[in-house]
């Protein structure tokens, strides 16, 4: 696992999550954006408006304080996650374009 008990945050299968997964399949590279760079990323990803997207902010920094990442840095589960997750949202595009 890429990032150990991220769904305590998230569902997993929210487009939120998977806008930020997407943005930053490394959790290496999520970890170095500052609480402001997160928030805006989340408001800009329509997460019901700024002041949840900054509570949301706090709760991804926490996350990596209280975290161990048990991956490398420039580990090849990156690269697989990154596929896979392309692999799923599209699935899922097409999930609710046959639903509409």
């Amino acid at each position: 696992m890429i990032y150990p008990r991220i769904d305590s945050l998230f569902g997993v299968y929210t487009e939120s999550f998977l806008k930020l997964m997407k943005k930053y399949p490394n959790p290496y590279k999520l970890n170095k954006k500052s609480k402001k760079e997160l928030a805006t990323f989340f408001h800009k990803s329509d997460y019901c408006g700024l002041r949840k997207a900054e509570r949301l902010a706090i709760l991804v920094r926490d996350y990596f304080k209280e975290t161990e990442i048990p991956i490398l840095e420039n580990d090849i589960l990156v690269i697989l996650f990154a596929t896979h997750l392309k692999d799923l949202m599209t699935l899922m595009s097409e999930k609710e374009t046959i639903l509409d």
